[in-house]
Protein backbone atom coordinates (compact mmCIF):
# COMPACT_ATOMS: atom_id res chain seq x y z
CA UNK A 1 0.00 0.00 0.00
CA UNK A 2 2.80 2.40 0.96
CA UNK A 3 4.66 1.80 -2.33
CA UNK A 4 1.50 2.52 -4.37
CA UNK A 5 0.93 5.73 -2.43
CA UNK A 6 4.56 6.76 -2.95
CA UNK A 7 4.33 6.02 -6.68
CA UNK A 8 1.13 8.07 -7.03
CA UNK A 9 2.58 11.02 -5.09
CA UNK A 10 5.75 10.93 -7.23
CA UNK A 11 3.66 10.94 -10.40
CA UNK A 12 1.63 13.89 -9.12
CA UNK A 13 4.82 15.85 -8.33
CA UNK A 14 6.24 15.03 -11.77
CA UNK A 15 2.98 16.09 -13.46
CA UNK A 16 2.92 19.40 -11.56
CA UNK A 17 6.57 20.14 -12.45
CA UNK A 18 5.97 19.36 -16.14
CA UNK A 19 2.71 21.32 -16.14
CA UNK A 20 4.38 24.31 -14.48
CA UNK A 21 7.17 24.35 -17.08
CA UNK A 22 4.81 23.91 -20.02
CA UNK A 23 2.38 26.58 -18.80
CA UNK A 24 5.02 29.25 -18.38
CA UNK A 25 7.35 28.39 -21.22
CA UNK A 26 5.25 30.06 -23.92
CA UNK A 27 7.52 33.11 -24.03
CA UNK A 28 10.78 31.48 -23.01
CA UNK A 29 13.46 30.93 -25.62
CA UNK A 30 15.31 27.73 -24.76
CA UNK A 31 13.97 24.19 -24.53
CA UNK A 32 15.36 21.31 -22.51
CA UNK A 33 18.53 19.94 -24.12
CA UNK A 34 19.37 23.09 -26.13
CA UNK A 35 22.82 24.67 -25.92
CA UNK A 36 23.50 28.13 -27.32
CA UNK A 37 27.08 29.32 -27.76
CA UNK A 38 27.73 32.92 -28.75
CA UNK A 39 30.75 35.08 -29.47
CA UNK A 40 30.87 38.87 -29.34
CA UNK A 41 33.78 41.27 -29.89
CA UNK A 42 35.12 40.66 -26.37
CA UNK A 43 34.32 37.11 -25.22
CA UNK A 44 32.21 34.00 -25.69
CA UNK A 45 29.56 32.25 -23.65
CA UNK A 46 27.53 29.02 -23.73
CA UNK A 47 24.13 28.48 -22.13
CA UNK A 48 22.72 24.98 -21.72
CA UNK A 49 19.07 24.38 -20.82
CA UNK A 50 18.18 21.54 -18.49
CA UNK A 51 14.51 22.04 -17.66
CA UNK A 52 14.40 25.38 -15.85
CA UNK A 53 18.12 25.23 -14.97
CA UNK A 54 20.58 27.16 -17.13
CA UNK A 55 24.24 26.12 -17.05
CA UNK A 56 26.34 29.10 -18.12
CA UNK A 57 29.94 28.66 -19.25
CA UNK A 58 32.27 31.63 -19.81
CA UNK A 59 36.02 32.11 -19.30
CA UNK A 60 36.49 28.36 -18.67
CA UNK A 61 34.06 28.33 -15.72
CA UNK A 62 30.53 26.96 -15.46
CA UNK A 63 27.88 28.16 -13.04
CA UNK A 64 24.15 27.40 -12.90
CA UNK A 65 20.98 29.33 -12.19
CA UNK A 66 17.40 28.26 -11.67
CA UNK A 67 14.96 30.13 -13.89
CA UNK A 68 11.45 30.97 -12.75
CA UNK A 69 8.53 32.08 -14.89
CA UNK A 70 7.48 35.70 -14.62
CA UNK A 71 3.90 35.89 -13.46
CA UNK A 72 3.39 39.43 -14.78
CA UNK A 73 4.82 41.28 -17.72
CA UNK A 74 7.85 43.43 -16.95
CA UNK A 75 8.57 46.10 -19.57
CA UNK A 76 6.43 44.07 -21.95
CA UNK A 77 8.30 40.80 -21.38
CA UNK A 78 7.08 37.61 -19.75
CA UNK A 79 9.51 34.69 -20.15
CA UNK A 80 11.87 33.55 -17.40
CA UNK A 81 14.16 35.22 -14.89
CA UNK A 82 16.88 33.69 -12.69
CA UNK A 83 16.34 33.25 -8.98
CA UNK A 84 18.85 35.32 -7.02
CA UNK A 85 21.84 33.20 -6.04
CA UNK A 86 25.46 33.59 -5.05
CA UNK A 87 28.12 31.88 -7.10
CA UNK A 88 31.57 30.64 -6.30
CA UNK A 89 33.95 33.51 -7.13
CA UNK A 90 35.38 33.47 -10.68
CA UNK A 91 37.35 36.39 -12.13
CA UNK A 92 35.37 38.81 -9.98
CA UNK A 93 31.93 37.33 -10.74
CA UNK A 94 29.90 36.22 -7.69
CA UNK A 95 26.34 36.24 -9.07
CA UNK A 96 24.29 36.57 -12.24
CA UNK A 97 21.38 38.54 -13.61
CA UNK A 98 19.80 36.27 -16.23
CA UNK A 99 16.69 36.90 -18.35
CA UNK A 100 15.09 34.86 -21.11
CA UNK A 101 12.11 36.14 -23.07
CA UNK A 102 10.59 37.04 -26.38
CA UNK A 103 10.81 40.66 -27.52
CA UNK A 104 7.89 41.65 -29.72
CA UNK A 105 8.05 44.31 -32.42
CA UNK A 106 5.39 45.30 -34.93
CA UNK A 107 7.88 45.64 -37.82
CA UNK A 108 11.54 45.23 -38.80
CA UNK A 109 11.71 49.01 -38.85
CA UNK A 110 10.66 49.14 -35.18
CA UNK A 111 13.26 46.46 -34.32
CA UNK A 112 15.97 48.35 -36.23
CA UNK A 113 15.14 51.55 -34.38
CA UNK A 114 15.28 49.67 -31.04
CA UNK A 115 18.56 47.92 -31.93
CA UNK A 116 20.21 51.20 -32.99
CA UNK A 117 19.40 52.57 -29.56
CA UNK A 118 20.10 49.52 -27.35
CA UNK A 119 22.30 47.03 -29.23
CA UNK A 120 26.01 47.04 -28.33
CA UNK A 121 28.12 44.70 -30.51
CA UNK A 122 30.69 44.46 -27.70
CA UNK A 123 28.00 42.90 -25.51
CA UNK A 124 25.83 40.87 -27.82
CA UNK A 125 25.03 39.28 -31.13
CA UNK A 126 21.89 38.23 -32.99
CA UNK A 127 20.94 36.05 -35.94
CA UNK A 128 18.57 36.47 -38.88
CA UNK A 129 15.97 34.29 -37.10
CA UNK A 130 15.92 36.75 -34.17
CA UNK A 131 17.91 34.77 -31.60
CA UNK A 132 19.61 37.53 -29.61
CA UNK A 133 22.25 36.92 -26.90
CA UNK A 134 23.69 39.77 -24.81
CA UNK A 135 26.16 39.46 -21.92
CA UNK A 136 28.72 41.48 -19.99
CA UNK A 137 30.38 41.62 -16.58
CA UNK A 138 30.18 44.42 -14.02
CA UNK A 139 32.79 44.17 -11.28
CA UNK A 140 33.29 46.25 -8.13
CA UNK A 141 36.97 45.53 -7.44
CA UNK A 142 36.96 47.20 -4.01
CA UNK A 143 34.17 44.94 -2.73
CA UNK A 144 35.31 41.96 -4.82
CA UNK A 145 31.77 41.55 -6.13
CA UNK A 146 30.72 41.18 -9.69
CA UNK A 147 27.68 40.36 -11.79
CA UNK A 148 27.40 38.50 -15.06
CA UNK A 149 24.47 40.07 -16.90
CA UNK A 150 22.96 37.71 -19.50
CA UNK A 151 19.92 38.10 -21.76
CA UNK A 152 18.63 35.39 -24.08
CA UNK A 153 15.97 36.90 -26.30
CA UNK A 154 13.90 35.76 -29.24
CA UNK A 155 13.00 38.70 -31.46
CA UNK A 156 9.49 38.42 -32.89
CA UNK A 157 8.11 40.56 -35.72
CA UNK A 158 4.30 40.56 -35.77
CA UNK A 159 4.34 37.45 -33.49
CA UNK A 160 6.56 35.50 -35.92
CA UNK A 161 10.28 34.75 -35.93
CA UNK A 162 11.96 36.86 -38.61
CA UNK A 163 13.94 35.29 -41.46
CA UNK A 164 16.29 38.23 -42.11
CA UNK A 165 17.38 41.05 -39.80
CA UNK A 166 19.73 43.89 -40.69
CA UNK A 167 23.28 43.61 -39.30
CA UNK A 168 22.76 40.07 -38.00
CA UNK A 169 25.77 37.89 -37.28
CA UNK A 170 24.49 34.37 -37.76
CA UNK A 171 28.02 32.95 -37.69
CA UNK A 172 28.50 34.22 -34.11
CA UNK A 173 25.77 32.03 -32.56
CA UNK A 174 25.67 28.23 -32.62
CA UNK A 175 22.63 26.29 -31.39
CA UNK A 176 22.85 22.56 -30.72
CA UNK A 177 20.33 20.03 -29.45
CA UNK A 178 21.25 17.27 -27.03
CA UNK A 179 22.13 14.17 -29.01
CA UNK A 180 23.44 16.03 -32.06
Amino acid sequence: MYSKLLLVSNLVVLFVVVLQFKCYSAESVMEDGITICAENKISNICIEAEGLIRHITWEQATRSVEMVPRKKRWYGKLGLVARPSNWKYHNGITRANVREAQLHFSSKKEFTKWSEKYFDPKRGVYRDDGLFISWYSSINKEKKLGVLDLSVWQIMINKVKPNKLPYSQKDKILVTHQGQ
